[in-house]
């Protein structure tokens, strides 16, 4: 996939932060044609915090919009939601306010976490969440889903971005996020980003890359086109007529018909 400067893209994150984890060098390189919804501020009060859980999460919806501005991302929005996770509850209770925040039918490309994330509302997000919106709102035919890493990484990435010359930058879009410093989040991704070079072809070790699984909107949907799973033909040879099934690539010859 190469991706265009008409391409129209949204990036779809779960928590405030976890968008500049997984795809900071992404944002920064693409940052004039990239959209940014926020499901969940995630206010969550630990036993260290002296802020209540709805205090925690306007900090935390602050310091996203600051993220945004820093970044020179102009459409974003982020809704606040706090309590005890996982908040799947609440997050299903504003699925109406994403669709209207955002027109699903105007993007060529949509970011959400990869399948197998181990955090439960990111894999919500990712597996659930975003084929809701599709099939209420609508896609674009040529719709391509791009899946980030974020808690975990992914067995086999199909596709890389090279964040080298914007690597600087993704660190400093992690830092602003200031309440999640304990975490050292930077230092632990930008390790993950380094040694995505191995598995990639930007074999330079000062090269950093972030890895994705590129997938058209119907195999995301799991809406498969059956003609090329599954056909039935008929084949000619010397006169005589024969039936051929094909499944899955694979050729079954039936007997010749007279």
């Amino acid at each position: 996939m190469q991706i265009k400067e008409t391409d129209k893209i949204l990036l779809i994150s779960p928590h405030p932060d976890d968008e500049v984890i997984a795809c900071g060098g992404f944002i920064a390189k693409y940052n004039r044609q990239i959209d940014i919804l926020c499901i969940n501020s995630s206010g969550i009060k630990h036993e260290y915090d002296k802020l209540s859980a709805e205090e925690i999460a306007e900090v935390r919806c602050n310091e996203f919009k600051s993220v945004m501005k820093f970044a020179g991302i102009k459409n974003y929005d982020i809704t606040k939601i706090f309590g005890i996770p996982p908040m799947i509850n609440q997050i299903e209770k504003n699925f109406k306010h994403y669709n209207s925040k955002f027109d699903f039918k105007a993007y060529d490309i949509i970011l959400v976490p990869h399948k197998d994330d181990n955090h439960v509302e990111h894999k919500y997000v990712g597996n659930v969440l975003l084929k809701k919106c599709l099939k209420t709102s609508g896609y674009k035919k040529g719709l391509k889903i791009m899946r980030y890493e974020l808690w975990s990484p992914m067995n086999s990435p199909n596709y890389y971005e090279d964040i080298t010359d914007y690597i600087n930058k993704k660190e400093e879009l992690i830092n602003l996020y200031a309440s999640q410093s304990r975490s050292h989040y930077a230092e632990r991704i930008l390790a993950l980003n380094k040694y995505r070079t191995l598995s990639s072809h930007f074999l330079n070790p000062e090269k950093f890359v972030e890895a994705f699984y590129v997938e058209s909107v119907n195999e995301y949907l799991g809406k498969y086109n059956f003609k090329k799973l599954f056909s039935i033909t008929n084949e000619y040879k010397n006169g005589d007529k024969r039936k051929v099934i094909t499944i899955l690539g694979k050729r079954i010859k039936l007997k010749t018909i007279k």
